[in-house]
Parts: C-alpha cells; sequence; structure tokens
C-alpha cells in the first residue's frame, strides 16, 4: 500500500502543482521542431511514468492475469479472422512473442500507444489540467484494467477532434484503427454523425432544459422494471442479429439484472460534480466546444440511466472520457479563483483518496514485476 501510496499521489500532485504553476504561462508556438517548453516537458515525464508504472505492475488491475496469461499461453489458433477479434491487440502479441520479449512488451506497447494517442491532439496549455482530471477521475486506474477498450478510447478522443475539424478522411482512418483493439467504437458512428451536426446549434440557450433533464435522469436508472426490460431486449436483439451475440451474453450470464441498484455516498458526489461541470460550461458558452459538451452531456444521461448494466456501462466509457478533457478546460479558462472549481478540487480528491483506499480496479497495493 505504500509504494501504491507514492506513485499515485507522487502523480496526482506533481499533476496538481505543476498544472496550476503553468496556468497562466506563455506558450511560445514558434518553437524549433525539436524544441518543448517547460509545461510540455513535464507532460512528457509524467506520461512516461504512467507508462513505466502500467508496464511494470505485477497483479495489478482487475483484468491483468487473464491478459497476462493470454500472452504467455498465447496460440496461433487464438487468432481467428471475424469481425469481434481486434487484430491490433494481437498484433502486439505475436509482435512480443516473436522478439522473444515477456508480457511487459505488451503492457508498454498497449499504454505507449493509448497515452500517446490521448494527449496529441489536446491544446498544451490545457494537458497538465486534463491529465489531472484523468487521475482524480479514476481512468488512470481504469486504463490498467480496460487495456484493449482503453486504446479504443483513446482513439475516438482523436476521432472527435478530426470530425470537428471536418477532416472526415482521418476521422474515418481513427475510427478503424480503434475498431482494432475493441470493436464496440464502431457502435457508435451514429451517435457521434448526429451530435456532430446538433453541435452546431447554440445548444448553451437550452440550458434549464438540459438540467432538467439530467436531474431526471438521476433517479431512474435503479428501478427494476428498467432493468428488467434492458435485460429482456438484450438477449431479443442476440437471438436477432449475430453480431450482438457477443454483447448479449452479458444479460444471458445474468450480469444485469444480479448488478446491484444500491448507491453509496460517493455516486451521489460524483452526479453532484457531473452537475457542476454542466454549469460551469454553460457559463463559459464556448461554441468552439460543443461537440466535446454534447458527447459529456450523453454519456453522463446514458450512465445515469444504465449504470447496473455492465454491458452498457462500458459504451459511457467513450463519453465520459470527455468529462477530464471539460473539467481542464473550465479550470483552465477561470483564471481567478472560483468557488465551484474549489469545492470540485476538494470532492474530487476526497473520491480519489476513497478510491485509492477501496483500491480502485484492484490496482492497490502496487507491485513491480522485479
Amino acid at each position: 500500500m505504500l509504494t501504491a501510496g507514492l506513485i499515485y499521489f507522487s502523480l496526482l500532485f506533481t499533476s496538481l502543482f505543476c498544472a496550476y504553476k503553468y496556468k497562466s504561462y506563455d506558450y511560445n508556438y514558434n518553437l524549433k521542431r525539436y524544441e518543448v517548453n517547460e509545461p510540455t516537458f513535464v507532460v512528457i515525464l509524467i506520461t512516461v511514468f504512467i507508462i513505466l508504472i502500467s508496464s511494470f505492475r505485477d497483479s495489478v488491475g482487475v483484468d491483468y492475469e487473464s491478459y497476462f496469461n493470454l500472452y504467455n499461453n498465447y496460440k496461433g489458433t487464438d487468432l481467428n479472422f471475424w469481425l469481434f477479434n481486434e487484430y491490433g491487440f494481437h498484433l502486439f502479441i505475436i509482435s512480443g512473442i516473436y522478439l522473444g520479449y515477456s508480457a511487459v512488451w505488451m503492457f508498454f506497447f498497449s499504454s505507449l500507444i493509448s497515452w500517446g494517442v490521448l494527449l496529441k491532439k489536446i491544446s498544451p496549455s490545457l494537458l497538465l489540467f486534463v491529465i489531472l482530471f484523468l487521475i482524480l477521475d479514476e481512468k488512470l486506474f481504469w486504463s490498467f484494467n480496460g487495456v484493449r477498450q482503453w486504446i479504443a478510447v483513446c482513439f475516438f478522443t482523436l476521432t472527435i477532434k478530426y470530425l470537428s475539424e471536418d477532416k472526415y478522411k482521418f476521422f474515418i482512418l481513427f475510427t478503424f484503427l480503434g475498431s482494432l483493439f475493441h470493436t464496440s467504437i464502431l457502435y457508435l458512428l451514429p451517435i457521434v454523425l448526429l451530435f456532430n451536426k446538433i453541435s452546431q446549434l447554440n445548444i448553451y440557450k437550452y440550458r434549464n432544459i438540459i438540467i432538467i433533464i439530467y436531474l431526471f435522469t438521476m433517479f431512474i436508472g435503479t428501478k427494476e422494471s428498467i432493468l428488467s426490460y434492458i435485460n429482456n431486449s438484450t438477449i431479443s436483439l442476440g437471438q436477432t442479429f449475430d453480431a450482438l451475440k457477443y454483447y448479449s451474453r452479458h444479460a444471458e450470464l445474468g450480469r444485469i439484472l444480479n448488478q446491484s441498484s444500491e448507491v453509496g455516498f460517493g455516486f451521489w458526489i460524483k452526479r453532484v460534480l457531473d452537475l457542476l461541470l454542466i454549469i460551469q460550461v454553460f457559463k463559459l458558452k464556448d461554441r468552439t466546444i460543443t461537440l466535446s459538451v454534447l458527447l459529456f452531456l450523453f454519456g453522463t444521461v446514458f450512465f445515469n440511466l444504465f449504470y447496473s448494466v455492465q454491458v452498457l456501462l462500458r459504451i459511457s466509457i467513450y463519453f465520459l472520457i470527455f468529462r477530464s478533457f471539460l473539467w481542464g478546460y473550465v479550470f483552465y479558462k477561470f483564471k481567478n479563483k472560483n468557488f465551484i472549481n474549489n469545492l470540485v478540487l476538494f470532492l474530487y480528491m476526497i473520491l480519489f483518496v476513497i478510491a485509492f483506499v477501496k483500491g480502485s480496479n484492484a490496482c492497490c497495493p502496487y507491485k513491480f514485476i522485479f
């Protein structure tokens, strides 16, 4: 536990300290090709540290053993040519085995690709605040567990960046690359394209309506009748469409109705934090981030409705990644002291300590392989 504490809290406080230290930094965008400014250099160091602790962990993460065993017991017959095989991840495994590397290779390369892609298109001025909230919002813990889907989520953030810039070739390219690691990204295309169209509207004048919708969804996601309907519908869709059988198995194995619908104090704090984020971004009324706001709103409402449903909860992860991006943006934009932001930081700190003590995604205590 001591090792885990040193790792995670060092990352957290380094990110927090540096984010505020460089908040008013005068970025020089005319640097030469191989030059980096001070805050960007700090970001690189933090990212490298994250990649290293991800690579050399031992039994850290809920799915660590399954990935570790997959690599060490990999067989050529594991690579079947069908839609859900996720060839990109198999390529990591095959290349590592061919080179004679241990499972460290798989975790290292997965982390390198995912975190590299995730931070690629974020403005340098926002990077440290975004990393801070990725840590506070437990995305760091989840990245140790999600591995394949975490890579797809990171590619998803890149596709949204290019979509907002109307660069459709890159949007398609990175969606395809993401699908090589987790095919669930493909199901998001209709939603993303729809929200891209809606983002052309001024959604900020509908703040009160959006807040009412959000508050309404907070209290209906635990209803047994709704869970039963979702369970039966999931099974029915799996029986009707072969492509959905991979996901409908969750319902058949009882992973929907058997999920506990009870919620604790931490759950309600997070719902309040989402509400505060809605209030803050609507204060800024920045239409350049409308698509990200829409994706976050969809994600948090979707989570409120289906948080007890494991298979659907995985879909919300793609959208809730924008919560960290938007908090980073909000904290950067409010130059002066802001009561809501201070309250948010305090609440997130409490949640982070609780997550650490409870071993979020089995990431505590932390052990190295050597």
